[in-house]
């Protein structure tokens, strides 16, 4: 099997849209239930919240979010997901109707204080972090065009200003997307693994 880019996924627009809106809130530090390990795995999740799980599920891990709203995708009746807000733990969890609204995509942000399995920290420089992707052996590491992305999701012109000073790379190999501002990581995005076929394998059946 293999990791799925988020960017072909669902996720992706939702993704690119919280991201910029995200950029004009101020976040607050705080410890949670459930948040002492703040690692995020590739394709599996972070502490006990896992890829798969349903709203519930994560609810009763996290608590209640400070936002819930549901984002259209696209035009298709499946095009639909569940955004599920903490501020307070920096965190935004995405939940798609194609997959009975599981979770299927994690986003963090700078006063989160999550890294990606312990090596890649938010503030990182681009040299520190591509040297960790290597010694990590997460794959190759490669720029996206974000101007395609932004183009595709209805941003307003304060989202836009906001998300054009990012900068967009992605983990294939282990379905990541990292965005950098003025060199240094502001953002980390992870999905599920998916196989050959593109369904996705959830952690709990590995």
């Amino acid at each position: 099997s293999r990791a799925h880019p988020i960017s072909r996924g669902q996720s992706q627009a939702c993704g690119q849209r919280c991201l910029a809106v995200w950029q004009t809130k101020k976040q607050k530090k705080t410890n949670a239930k459930h948040m002492n390990d703040k690692k995020l795995i590739p394709t599996v999740g972070f502490g006990e919240v896992r890829f798969g799980m349903t709203i519930r599920e994560v609810e009763k891990l996290l608590g209640k979010p400070d936002e819930k709203f549901d984002e259209e995708l696209g035009d298709a009746p499946d095009d639909l997901s569940t955004q599920l807000i903490y501020e307070k733990l920096g965190l935004s969890l995405s939940f798609d109707k194609a997959v009975n609204f599981r979770l299927v995509d994690i986003m963090t942000e700078d006063d989160c204080q999550f890294s990606l399995d312990g090596v890649i920290k938010i503030g990182d420089t681009y040299d520190e972090v591509a040297a960790a992707v290597q010694n990590a052996d997460y794959g190759p590491m490669e720029e996206r065009d974000i101007e395609d992305d932004l183009d595709e999701d209805g941003l307003d012109e304060q989202e836009l200003e906001e998300a054009r000073g990012l900068t967009e790379y992605e983990l294939p190999e282990v379905n990541v997307n990292l965005w950098f501002r003025g060199g240094r990581l502001d953002t980390i995005q992870i999905g599920p693994e998916y196989d050959d076929d593109d369904n996705i394998v959830w952690p709990a059946n590995k």
